[in-house]
């Protein structure tokens, strides 16, 4: 796996939420929100200037938009892999390790062990697809 390609590091991510969608994509969502409306603001400023520069120097104004693209794009898929990393840690083994912000909470002893995670269970919904998925297989007879 690229360690630098978009398409390996955003399907980390969203493997992950899919696992857990109930607890992982409030975080997710909100987490993606933040830079698309950064990427709007700053294409919208972007198209003002370049539209202005490609009447006088075109090359100019493709370079400016090239390194743009480039640069956001790099950004994005290093920020998206240090989110996964967050997400990873935070929703481990099933259980809730309590955060702030981007932030796991330390247990208070300053080694970086985190505080004890809540462990909300996977739910009613997902017991009764295990069930319906083993059939038989598991049944206890008494």
């Amino acid at each position: 796996m690229a360690e630098t390609s978009g398409f390996w590091n955003f399907n980390q991510g969203n493997n992950l939420g899919h696992s857990r969608q109930n607890v992982n994509h409030p975080g997710g969502r909100k987490y993606q929100a933040f830079p698309e409306k950064r990427f709007i603001r700053e294409s919208d400023s972007l198209d003002v200037i370049v539209a202005g520069l490609y009447k006088s120097n075109p090359g100019e104004a493709i370079s400016k938009l090239t390194s743009f693209s480039v640069k956001t794009g790099d950004q994005l898929v290093a920020d998206w892999k240090k989110f996964y990393q967050f997400l990873f840690m935070k929703f481990k083994d099933g259980n809730i390790m309590p955060s702030e912000g981007s932030r796991l909470l330390d247990n208070g002893n300053g080694k970086g062990i985190p505080k004890k995670p809540a462990q909300p269970g996977y739910g009613k919904d997902w017991e009764r697809k295990m069930i319906e998925g083993t059939g038989d297989r598991y049944k206890v007879v008494h």
